[in-house]
């Protein structure tokens, strides 16, 4: 067989084939250990200790950071991929396996099959903020594209199996659907609309629509379904049959089995090319690889490995096959040009997971569009100190040197090219390339003002900084808005064509306008600095970078004289004002933003909840004149995102009349906002 590497072509032009993945981490089950795996020099570079019986690496989109679940010890480790070090453990539920991680990197979703519970951490924070009970042993834990719902694939629940739907922003279970018996993979389509759960004990497949959560229809199989693989349109999932040695081609449109292509003894896992051509089977019983024409959907050839292959990876070029064997300590590694091994890479104990980098995500291009000559910034994640650009225009390909900014940007001067259309891709040393956004040729649209985003309380002007979670203000020219207000929530990340990013991430918005937009700073906002674009119906500002810190309090104000924004704490309806002032003694409730991350934690844009109020795990200092408030609770105020509540009690001693209050975190004070106290 021989058959092109992925590559990639704009208006006929092929941009040419990067060089090979060159690291690879396997997991060592036996030993509890990663391999830390050179693959160009085919051979392990470094070992890293984690727990007994390691199951299952997790390696977070920053490519920095990675998990382990570790089964005996009932922990995850917590791995620093810079120095192949481990950096943390965290003690979790029961047998943890599976793992899966929120879009942002944030929060790490633990199936825990022992205690039949998924524990939720806070990667930041190293530190767990639930355990959600669930249904039988879950072994595998998946997210909604939206981030919206955990789903937890319960395998020996009865009468059936199940799949426990849980709110990721409450991190409770909302419904539960029934499924076959012992599911064992819960399979999202590349269409993002449908998933399918695969039921090894009923040889079946269960469609779900996502938008509802529930079962559309069940289809058979044959016997002991282990794994699935999607063509990259979603148009075919392919179903391994671990007890029937065979393939099950499913058409997703009529949601029925098509074919079936035999395989050899004990499949148990498969990966499909880029192209959707070649499928490529580990069979554990017969020690060998099943090559699959999908064109036809026949078994093309068969290539030996060593004993008991399991996992099968391609690498991101598609040149090498990688294939665990778990009876003979070692990684095959195939070349699926030639179809057969040319490499064995020696590993020990028992390796049951092969992972690689993750691509670099490319998010945006800002501005855009801009003329020749003009220095733009490529917002996303995953970039390197080496990291190389390329433009691709219909006359060719400019390889560009970019400057590094940081992991999530770098910074190129964009070369002149004919026409007025380009597009642009960032690659890595490693092989991996991100995606390819369309770039143009002309005048940037939206603009910023200079020190134009603040927090959306006092209006502190730069350098004063911005925090996670905290309600900012973009001030500047987007033309075309003409106000919109967020319908409700969780808040939109686009409102009339306009969205906020920070670093690439969109941020949920409150309210736009020709002028100004409202907006939620994301979770895990890169400090100290952040660069923030507004892009409106296509067309991308220039960035703006922004001061950020871990907070950044700012007080609510009412009106043009600085009132700060209070309730009476026994009168909640009742505004504290001139003509209905506080009393010394009194609790009242002071409204802010800024006040950082809450135990637990929040999803900016969700409305917090009112059933497990989120507190700040420092309490902020409040001041009513010179003299200190006692505070009462700090936190988020309920049914609302972004916003802040600090109950207080008037001091005994504060003066009377109109005087200042001000909140402080930290070295950082907020505004100095207005109060009548009586």
């Amino acid at each position: 067989m021989s058959k092109l590497s992925f590559l990639v072509s704009i208006a006929g032009q092929i941009a040419g084939i990067l060089a090979a993945q060159n690291v690879g981490y396997v997991v060592d089950n036996a030993l509890g250990q990663v391999k830390v795996v050179d693959l160009n020099q085919r051979r392990v570079t470094a070992t890293v200790a984690v727990g007994n019986q390691a199951s299952e690496i997790l390696v977070l989109p920053n490519n920095r950071t990675a998990l382990v679940a570790n089964q005996a010890d009932n922990t995850v480790s917590l791995l620093d991929l810079t120095t192949n070090t481990p950096a943390a453990t965290i003690a979790v539920g029961q047998a943890p396996g599976d793992m899966i991680a929120s879009g942002d990197g944030r929060f790490l979703y633990v199936a825990n099959q022992g205690s039949n519970d998924i524990t939720v951490i806070d990667v930041a924070a190293r530190a767990v903020v639930a355990a959600v009970p669930v249904d039988t042993t879950p072994v595998q834990v998946n997210l909604s594209p939206d981030g919206r719902y955990v789903y937890a694939v319960n395998h020996d629940a009865l009468p059936s199996g199940t799949v426990s739907v849980i709110d990721a922003s409450r991190n409770q279970i909302v419904t539960t659907m029934a499924v076959g018996l012992q599911p064992v993979q819960f399979a999202i389509s590349p269409s993002l609309t449908t998933a399918y759960v695969i039921n090894s004990g009923s040889g079946s497949v269960s469609a779900i629509d996502l938008s509802r959560n529930e079962v559309t229809a069940t289809i058979p199989v044959g016997q002991g379904p282990s794994s699935a693989a999607f063509s990259t349109d979603g148009r075919f999932l392919y179903v391994v049959n671990r007890d029937s040695n065979s393939v099950s081609v499913i058409d997703t449109q009529q949601d029925r089995e098509v074919t079936r292509i035999p395989v050899g003894t004990q499949p148990v896992d498969m990966v499909v090319t880029f192209d959707s051509k070649f499928g490529y089977v580990s069979n554990q019983g017969s020690n060998s690889v099943s090559v699959l024409d999908l064109t036809y959907n026949t078994n093309e050839s068969t290539i030996s490995v060593g004993s008991g292959p399991f996992d099968v990876n391609l690498e991101p070029n598609e040149n090498f096959l990688y294939v665990t064997n778990i009876g003979s300590q070692s990684v095959s590694v195939v070349d699926v040009n030639t179809d057969r091994v040319v490499a064995t890479i020696p590993i020990g104990g028992a390796p049951v997971q092969f992972s690689f980098l993750n691509p670099p995500t490319l998010l945006e291009l800002a501005p855009n569009p801009a003329p020749a000559g003009s220095r733009i910034v490529l917002n996303g994640e995953g970039f390197l100190p080496t990291s190389t650009v390329r433009v691709i225009a219909t006359s060719g390909t400019t390889t560009v040197r970019p400057v590094f900014l940081d992991s999530e940007g770098v910074q190129i001067t964009l070369p002149a090219f004919p026409g007025q259309n380009a597009a642009i891709v960032l690659d890595n040393p490693d092989g991996n390339s991100s995606e390819t956004l369309a770039f143009r040729i002309g005048s940037p649209g939206p603009s910023i003002f200079s020190g134009g985003v603040v927090e959306d309380a006092g209006f502190h002007a730069a350098p004063y900084p911005i925090s996670e979670g905290a309600v900012v203000a973009v001030f500047g020219a987007f033309p075309g808005l003409d106000g919109q207000q967020a319908p409700g929530f969780p808040l939109p990340t686009r409102l009339e064509g306009a969205r906020v990013t920070f670093n690439g991430v969109p941020a949920p918005l409150y309210f736009v306008r020709s002028d100004v937009i409202d907006a939620v700073a994301p979770a895990t906002l890169p400090q100290p600095t952040a660069r923030v674009a507004v892009t409106v119906r296509g067309e991308t500002s220039a960035v703006e970078p922004v001061n950020t810190a871990p907070t950044s309090p700012g007080i609510f104000m009412i009106d043009s004289n600085a009132t700060a924004a209070a309730r009476h704490g026994l009168r909640p309806l009742d505004i504290v004002t001139a003509a209905d002032p506080a009393e010394r003694g009194e609790i009242i409730v002071l409204y802010v933003t800024g006040l950082g991350t809450t135990d637990p934690p929040q999803f900016p844009g969700w409305a917090a909840r009112d059933d497990m109020l989120s507190s700040t795990p420092v309490t902020p200092v409040v001041t009513i004149g010179d003299t200190v408030a006692q505070v009462l609770f700090s936190g988020l105020t309920p049914g609302s995102s972004g916003l802040y509540q600090i109950n207080l009690v008037v001091p005994d001693s504060a003066p009377s009349g109109n005087v200042a209050v001000t909140v402080t975190t930290g070295a950082l004070t907020s505004n100095p906002a207005r109060i009548t106290v009586k």
